[in-house]
C-alpha cells in the first residue's frame, strides 16, 4: 500500500489539479492518515466542489472525528444541490418502490 501512496502522491504533486486527490484522500484514510485525508479532500474540493463522494468522504471524517456540525453541514449543502434535481429524486423514488423499501411521503 505504501507503494501506491507514493505513486498517487507523485502524481498529485507533478499534477495538483488532478482528480487523483480523491483515490489519495480513500489511501490515506485506510492507511489511518486522516490528517492527510482530510487535507488532500479540502484541497481537490476547491478545485472540483461538485465531486459528490469526496465531500461524503469528508463528512465521514468529521464524524469520525466527532465533528459532527462540520459533517452535517456538508450534508445539507449537498442536499440544497440534489433538491434542485427532480429527476434524482423520481429515480429514487422508483428505485425504492421497485425494492419494496420505503416510498418517500412528498411523492404519495
Amino acid at each position: 500500500m505504501q507503494d501506491k501512496l507514493k505513486c498517487y502522491e507523485e502524481a498529485l504533486a507533478i499534477d495538483p489539479g488532478s482528480r487523483l486527490f480523491f483515490p489519495l484522500a480513500k489511501l490515506y484514510l485506510d492507511n489511518e492518515q486522516i490528517e492527510k485525508a482530510e487535507k488532500v479532500l479540502k484541497t481537490g474540493l476547491e478545485r472540483y466542489p461538485e465531486h459528490l463522494e469526496a465531500r461524503l468522504l469528508l463528512a465521514n471524517i468529521y464524524f469520525l472525528r466527532g465533528q459532527e456540525e462540520e459533517g452535517e453541514k456538508i450534508c445539507v449543502d449537498m442536499f440544497s444541490f440534489l433538491k434542485k434535481n427532480m429527476f434524482f429524486w423520481s429515480v429514487l423514488e422508483r428505485f425504492l418502490v421497485e425494492r419494496e423499501m420505503w416510498i418517500l411521503p412528498w411523492f404519495s
